[in-house]
């Protein structure tokens, strides 16, 4: 898919009462998937414990808020790649 049908496909989906903000987010989100995705196609990827490593050195969240944090964006990613 290229990026224009991504992009209008991502309108489409929003619902009605969604704020400009809502639609912006949704966008970055594709982008930064997008993006992870050619990195990972390039070579450039790391295991699931290095990045829970990496979130835990970066991030000053409680375990539990990590957790959270992290199977929202695994949600968000399935839906993207529905």
């Amino acid at each position: 898919m290229i990026a224009k049908e991504q992009v209008l496909k991502a309108i489409e989906e929003l619902p009605q009462n969604a704020s400009i903000e809502d639609a912006m987010e949704k966008l970055y989100l594709i982008y930064k998937v997008d993006r992870g995705i050619k990195q990972a196609d390039s070579g450039y990827k790391i295991s699931q414990d290095e990045a829970k490593k990496r979130m835990q050195n970066c991030l000053p969240l409680e375990h539990l808020k990590q957790q959270i944090a992290l199977s929202y964006f695994q949600n968000q990613v399935e839906l993207f790649l529905k």
